[in-house]
């Protein structure tokens, strides 16, 4: 404790008298979104979110103000301000004093206010219409779509009608041929309605859409299909084609080499929480036992988990369910109070994976909380197999709902496709992450429930990593990728709250403005950007290593990692001019391409798309 915190003093002569203990839980309180405008050395204006007029406070007031982040009763806070500050125990008075005071003048609010806030629009709108939709994106992998198609059957028989859409990208004629006749053999025993869309059904759809939508076809054909001449994989096509056949529509989309077995981490809770940043906890899979000796099994059906709360509105989420879940406020701070204001809704659903994580690195690993990675730092260099075997439990412990859209729809992904969603990059990597970041823009006060359940991801070919999987690129512009960055770019945009038609004409105009940047500020731009997502990166490896003191086989390979990290371009100039044409085209497309999109979405929601097939 230095001694000018030893002179912490709120100069106010307010009754710090102890009140009697009371037997009910003590309640919580936290402190409002609040700007604070200082305007003397000695005092702050605190102005609350949506509340006039400001309130005058001084200024170790307004700091006490800035610590009550959390939902925590007095005590709770007391402790976290001390420990914040560095404050002795002579202190607890002067704190627990200006505590009080703050609640006096209303800048505390009651854990009870806030549920009513949050809960105002309860009941207000209509059930959601059943999930009627499964999307599976398969390619070139007729071994597995069989595999999934089985699943489908044995996990969701006997359950509520779901129309299958097989999305077939394969490029092979005979992988079309044999998903045919699996699809066949599958709809004889389905309840539902079955589809197959090849490639060339695909086109066909895109080409009648824009007929019909009045649409611009080149447009819609790229947004869809993607640059004709671009080698990369089409894995956002799929999607884009999803979100047209159920366009108005709640709908679930799965890669080929899922299966709908749901696992749980052994640690997993029934627990509900409202939080920013979903927390997803990493298992080592001990290679030489089997998946169910490790990990219990679930019997939800995760079609139907998904659909229970894919839709939902935040309102109704804390009227059912903050009865039963004391915890549901506890992980929620300011910034997310603030961000939830408006009628917040669930627009997306996804839970864990249990198997390949369906990443080409795995610099990430290292990146790991310390925690987690310490559950392979043994002296015995044998569980380096536990690492590169490319095998991992991943999910969150409880349901989290969260105002955190990075995702992958590898496994089972819920969208509400009620509103109009934005489409995705057709071709290249991260696909999901663009997906997720322009749902968040379009949709400021939309928000993601991580489902506390693993499904298992098994590609046909299994595969295990190798030392050549903790190289990094050292191109700028395949080390990041535009895609990456792009959606780095998109998540700095900053525009208040209001009609997501408003919003969409600001994205347009500011893809436009990014398109015609002068090329030195851009790159002057980007290498801004990169440089704080290598630092970033580097900053994480770092912290890992530091608090998991790995032993001697692992501790080469964070050096490794971090080195490639750090790694400088030869050709950084060459590149980043790469990287920033890519970029500028892209945006420029994408902008152009907006238009036909709307018009599409729109007609799409008007009509049966099953019957348009032919």
């Amino acid at each position: 404790m230095t001694e000018q915190n030893d002179s912490f003093d709120f100069s106010m002569s307010l009754d710090a008298t102890p009140q009697a203990k009371s037997t009910e839980p003590p309640k919580r309180y936290m402190a409002p979104p609040f700007r604070g405008h200082p305007i003397n050395a000695e005092a702050v204006l605190i102005q609350p979110h949506g509340q006039y007029p400001p309130q005058q406070i001084n200024a170790q007031l307004a700091q006490l103000l800035g610590l009550c982040n959390e939902l925590r009763d007095m005590d709770g806070h007391r402790r976290h301000i001390a420990q914040t500050l560095g404050l002795s125990s002579k202190h607890a008075g002067a704190v627990q004093e200006g505590l009080e005071h703050l609640k006096d003048r209303g800048l505390l609010i009651p854990e009870s206010t806030l549920l009513q806030g949050l809960s105002v629009t309860a009941g207000q709108d209509a059930p959601a219409p059943a999930l009627g939709h499964c999307f599976i994106r398969t390619c070139d992998r007729p071994d597995n779509l069989s595999q999934l198609l089985a699943s489908l059957q044995h996990t969701l028989s006997g359950g509520p009608d779901l129309t299958i859409w097989v999305l077939d990208d394969s490029k092979q004629a005979s992988s079309v041929s044999i998903n045919r006749t699996a699809i066949d053999a599958f709809a004889a025993q389905w309840t539902g309605n079955v589809h197959h869309v090849d490639i060339d059904r695909r086109r066909a759809l895109i080409k009648l859409i824009a007929e019909r939508a009045g649409a611009d076809h080149d447009w819609l054909h790229w947004l869809i299909e993607g640059d004709e001449h671009d080698p990369e994989p089409t894995y956002g096509a799929s999607l884009n084609t999803a979100l047209l056949l159920a366009a108005g529509q709640r709908l679930c989309i799965l890669d080929d080499d899922a299966t709908l077995s749901p696992f749980g981490l052994p640690d997993g809770h029934a627990s509900i929480h409202i939080q920013a940043d979903r927390h997803q906890k990493t298992a080592f899979v001990d290679p030489d036992q089997p998946e169910a000796s490790q990990f219990p099994t679930l019997t939800v059906n995760p079609v139907a988990l998904h659909a229970q709360w894919l839709g939902q509105s935040l309102a109704n989420v804390v009227a059912s369910q903050a009865p039963r879940h004391p915890e549901l406020l506890s992980r929620i701070d300011a910034q997310t109070l603030h961000e939830l204001s408006g009628d917040p809704v669930i627009r997306l659903t996804t839970n864990g994976t249990l198997g390949d994580p369906g990443t080409s690195a795995m610099t990430w690993l290292f990146g790991l909380p310390a925690d987690e990675l310490s559950a392979i730092c043994h002296q015995d260099a044998a569980w380096k197999n536990r690492l590169f075997n490319r095998r991992f439990a991943r999910s969150s412990l409880g349901t989290q709902i969260t105002t955190d859209f990075h995702l992958m729809t590898t496994t089972l992904t819920g969208i509400d496709n009620r509103v109009m969603l934005l489409p995705t990059a057709a071709k290249g990597r991260n696909e999901d992450l663009l997906f997720g970041v322009l749902i968040r823009f379009l949709y400021p006060d939309a928000m993601c429930a991580q489902l506390p359940m693993m499904l298992p991801h098994r590609p046909e070919d299994k595969r295990s990593w190798t030392e050549d999987n903790l190289s990094v690129d050292p191109s700028l512009h395949k080390r990041h990728g535009v895609i990456r960055v792009l959606c780095d770019w998109i998540s700095t945009l900053d525009m208040s709250k209001g009609h997501h038609a408003t919003r969409l004409a600001y994205l347009k105009a500011c893809l436009e403005h990014l398109a015609n940047l002068n090329s030195q500020t851009l790159k002057a731009q980007l290498l801004n950007q990169l440089a704080e997502l290598q630092a970033a990166q580097l900053k994480d490896i770092n912290e890992t290593a530091a608090e998991a003191d790995p032993p001697a086989w692992l501790k080469p390979l964070f050096t490794q990692v971090a080195e490639q990290m750090a790694g400088v371009d030869e050709h950084a100039e060459a590149h980043l001019e790469a990287l920033a044409g890519d970029l500028q085209t892209f945006a420029k497309r994408y902008a152009q391409a907006l238009d036909s999109w709307t018009q599409s979405w729109r007609w799409c929601c008007q009509h049966d798309m099953a019957e348009h097939l032919n």
